[in-house]
């Protein structure tokens, strides 16, 4: 798909803004923490995008732990793994030369997210005949713009039911993607003036013809070559057909019309998440046992990047006896402050930690 994106000036762009950056935190420090990432910018989806950067880097260094003359699927094996990752997390320490090329793709992918989200869909299947489902939908955890776009792109891979994706049927579901909304188009906006405060750039030269908007993809399915159309809706449709239907989140089952409320999560739920690569064994601190990476998903997410009001909930789990007690404290004070039934993945993982607690 052509966007009319010029890569090289957003590689460009995001190099000196990489450079001015670290120039800028480390004199006087060797590394930069976990924690430090943080808060790292103001632009918080730059942030999560450097998290994003790293764990994915970390996923590539485990596999090569991998040996022929081992079983990794042994269960005892996956809990020490587990326990190695959740302990590496804490303990993160980069240095300014292994920052920066983290920090520099950071920067361009939340450019080219803002002005061509199916652009950076593309990128991220990283052009490879082939990749896994699984991996896929953790990749997209990590931003928080464009969500109507992303949004259905996560409901049309997830209906895939295959644990590998080829990159015809990412190609066919970009293809059927809806526009986003002119809410999402302003925050795309405003994430592009936090980077803009940074640095100053001329968005025409990271789009010399025209900014890619929701105009541009609609033109762009216009144009698709007569019976294409045909071709891709079959595609999906075979692809909804063989879809099992996906046991219901907490938010989204219903009870007639009252929808059921955190308190029935957790029931019966059998599906697999980022929480459950961790050890199922009780925790005596909650805050400790979340590892850097679902931190940033949990802020960011769960609290909209209100970081104290995510230690203050933390620690009012931890004043409270019973599972029951910590779901009505959510409830009544997080949960629809902050919208969780638009985020019922993040908020059933973040359960499933918490419930560790009370074992």
């Amino acid at each position: 798909m052509n966007t009319n994106l010029d890569l090289s000036k957003i590689q460009a762009y995001s190099t000196a803004l990489a450079s001015k950056l670290s120039n800028g935190f480390f004199p006087g420090k060797e590394v930069i923490n976990g924690e430090q990432l943080l808060s790292f910018t103001s632009v918080q989806q730059l942030n999560l995008f450097i998290v994003k950067t790293l764990f994915e880097r970390w996923k590539d260094e485990l596999q090569k732990l991998r040996s022929p003359y081992f079983n990794y699927e042994a269960q005892e094996v996956q809990e020490a793994l587990n326990g190695f990752m959740n302990t590496l997390s804490k303990n993160i320490a980069i240095s300014k030369e292994s920052f920066h090329p983290l920090l520099q793709k950071a920067i361009a992918d939340v450019v080219v997210i803002s002005i061509a989200p199916t652009e950076y869909i593309q990128q991220e299947f990283n052009a490879s005949p082939v990749a896994l489902r699984s991996n896929l939908l953790d990749k997209f955890k990590y931003h928080k713009v464009h969500e109507t776009i992303f949004k259905r792109f996560h409901e049309q891979l997830s209906s895939i039911p295959k644990t590998e994706v080829t990159q015809n049927e990412i190609n066919v579901i970009i293809s059927s993607l809806p526009i986003s909304t002119p809410e999402e188009e302003a925050k795309a906006k405003e994430l592009l003036d936090g980077l803009y405060a940074l640095l100053q750039f001329d968005i025409k030269e990271f789009n010399p013809q025209t900014l890619k908007t929701s105009f541009q993809q609609e033109a762009s399915r216009i144009n698709i070559p007569f019976g294409e159309e045909i071709k891709q809706a079959a595609t999906l449709e075979s692809i909804a057909v063989q879809k099992k239907p996906a046991e219901k989140t907490v938010f989204q089952q219903k009870t007639g019309d009252q929808q059921l409320t955190i308190n029935d999560s957790l029931k019966g739920s059998h599906e697999s998440s980022i929480a459950d690569r961790f050890s199922k064994s009780k925790i005596e601190d909650i805050k400790s046992s979340i590892p850097l990476n679902l931190k940033f998903l949990f802020i960011n997410i769960l609290f909209d990047g209100n970081s104290v009001d995510y230690n203050t909930a933390l620690n009012e789990i931890e004043q409270e006896e019973s599972i029951e007690k910590v779901k009505d404290l959510l409830n009544r004070n997080y949960s629809e402050k902050y919208k969780w039934a638009n985020h019922t993945e993040e908020a059933d993982e973040f359960l499933k930690i918490i419930e560790r607690k009370f074992y």
